[in-house]
């Protein structure tokens, strides 16, 4: 089951606008017509221990350059999240997701955002407007 946007399916990375950095999406169970609102970054950065050898390299590296030859201890790699097989942290779907299959489930994109704040401000815009507090048919439990 693919992530639907405008009824158009997203598969990979190169499927999004540019510049994407996450998206606010809403997860529909079929059987009971229960949905969950929530966001996912596409990409995480990692801050990663440098390796000795690595070190090294860096050090030389530098010299060459003619810089301060300071080891760094550390370096930040990007990495693609899990959103191509994600489903949400909300408990009661996962239940459902246990007690049915993945079929069971309608994923679908409600707007796409260029960095943290702006998904962030997205998703409590988009939990406010669709009053998933008051509505029994949201699952979502608190904002």
């Amino acid at each position: 089951m693919n992530w639907l946007y405008e009824g158009k399916e997203i598969t990979e990375l190169e499927d999004f606008p540019e510049n994407t950095f996450g998206f606010v999406y809403q997860i529909t169970h079929l059987p009971t017509g229960k949905k969950y609102i929530g966001k996912k970054q596409l990409v995480y950065t990692q801050k990663k221990r440098i390796g000795k050898k690595e070190k090294k390299r860096i050090k030389e590296e530098k010299k060459l350059r003619g810089e301060r030859a300071i080891s760094p201890t550390f370096k930040y790699v990007k990495k693609e999240s899990d959103w191509k097989s994600y489903v949400g942290s909300n408990d009661e779907i996962k239940q459902l997701l246990e007690e049915g299959s993945i079929s069971d489930f309608k994923r679908e994109i409600l707007e796409f955002a260029h960095n943290k704040k702006q998904l962030s401000y997205l998703e409590t815009k988009k939990l406010f407007t669709e009053s998933v507090l008051e509505r029994d048919e949201f699952l979502n439990s608190n904002i």
